[in-house]
């Protein structure tokens, strides 16, 4: 416990006066004029953003390459398109190729921890998938989930007594062997 006071002693004593000095402060304003240049730059600004769609378009490639196999033949519409659109890409050698399964997990979790923008975009994308299925589908996924917290008593009778009152009362139950 000692040696914990001692290190706080010694940053709040050496480290954290030199936030206060000349010398920081002028290191934070050439921090900030730089990014300024950055974002107020037209030609930086076209680069970034050229820069920024290429990494979604390779992110978006490596999560559809894991959601779908190319090598097999779907039915579904959507999914044809997707591997239609994965061949295509994947046949212009355009994708920055990274084949071991890691490496493509590291280089999709480092876009979006270190790009904000790609950060907003994939997290809103994940919000849309929230809005997709009706109340419906959300209910009936709901009422899954409670099913599962109440399998955990060993009789049936005891499932069976407390999940009835947790429904309406016009509620139908199907007890398979």
């Amino acid at each position: 416990m000692t040696w914990v006071i001692n290190c706080l002693r010694w940053y709040y004593s050496t480290v954290y006066p030199r936030r206060f000095t000349n010398v920081a402060a002028r290191r934070d304003r050439r921090k900030y004029l730089t990014a300024m240049f950055f974002k107020r730059s037209f030609i930086f600004g076209t680069l970034r953003f050229l820069l920024e769609s290429y990494l979604i378009i390779c992110l978006l490639f490596y999560l559809g390459k894991w959601w779908i196999d190319v090598g097999k033949s779907y039915d579904g519409l959507i999914k044809r398109l997707l591997k239609e659109v994965l061949l295509f890409l994947d046949g212009l050698n355009i994708i920055l190729p990274i084949f071991k399964f890691w490496g493509q997990l590291l280089f999709v979790i480092g876009v979006i921890a270190f790009f904000p923008s790609i950060r907003n975009l994939f997290v809103s994308a994940l919000k849309l998938f929230k809005v997709l299925p009706g109340k419906d589908t959300t209910a009936l996924f709901l009422r899954y989930v409670q099913i599962g917290r109440f399998s955990r008593y060993f009789e049936q009778s005891d499932i069976y007594s407390k999940l009835i009152k947790q429904y309406p009362p016009d509620t139908h139950f199907v007890v398979l062997p």
